[in-house]
């Protein structure tokens, strides 16, 4: 973004001279002299952080300098700066919020195309497509009569969990047997597992063609954690 130095006037010099401006007194202006007439109008748009306390800085410097002539109401102008510089932090925090956005789709759009087993693709479906993460969990999910899955608790099984986070932190499915199992045992620990599980997939969610398990887990992860 190009930088934009917003220029106040905040009077007219006597003796003849030319206005001074914030854009002069940040390359060393001096503001002798300066006498403010009238109403002095601010315009915000554009400023980023670092622009807005900068002038902030500077039509202080100039303000307090003409204070005590009391043709302008320099309160009324503190109070509009102060919410140039507040505009300004707000469009920051907004440009980091979206910034973190496109690094979170960066970050777990891969594992957002998986589901429990590590695959793209369920076991039963018609296409089998193994992944390095489908490899490590082998065997930690088991099929139920009715038709669905669910993880193994099994010590074995746990301890592959275990080994994947360390492997593959980003994929939620772990966290999620994991804190399955040690809720159903009354481990405390399970929570933390619960959290870590629902913290990505609010993430993975978020990214188009998510799998449909993503979904379906996170709904049960909050409630889970809201009810005990």
């Amino acid at each position: 973004m190009k930088p934009i130095i917003i220029v106040l006037f905040v009077g007219q010099v006597l003796f003849g001279q030319q206005p001074k401006s914030v854009e002069q007194e940040a390359h060393g202006g001096q503001c002798n002299n300066i006498v403010a007439q009238g109403s002095v109008t601010l315009n915000c748009t554009g400023l980023n952080e670092a622009e807005a306390k900068l002038l902030l800085s500077l039509s202080r410097r100039i303000l307090d300098e003409i204070k005590s002539q009391n043709h302008i109401d320099v309160a009324a102008l503190y109070a509009r700066l102060d919410q140039c510089a507040s505009l300004a932090s707000e469009a920051h925090s907004s440009a980091l919020e979206a910034r973190n956005a496109v690094l979170d789709v960066q970050k777990y759009s891969y594992v957002a195309t998986l589901t429990f087993n590590g695959s793209p693709y369920p076991p039963g479906s018609d296409i089998a497509q193994t992944t390095p993460i489908s490899v490590s969990i082998e065997g930690t999910w088991r099929k139920l009569s009715t038709g669905g899955f669910r993880p193994v608790c099994a010590q074995p099984a746990l301890d592959k969990n275990r080994v994947a986070i360390s492997k593959f932190p980003d994929y939620p499915f772990t966290y999620y047997s994991l804190a399955y199992c040690l809720e159903k045992e009354s481990d405390p620990s399970w929570r933390s597992y619960a959290e870590r599980a629902a913290e990505i997939f609010e993430k993975t969610t978020t990214i188009s063609g998510h799998q449909g398990s993503h979904d379906e887990l996170l709904a049960y992860l909050r409630q889970l954690l809201a009810s005990k």
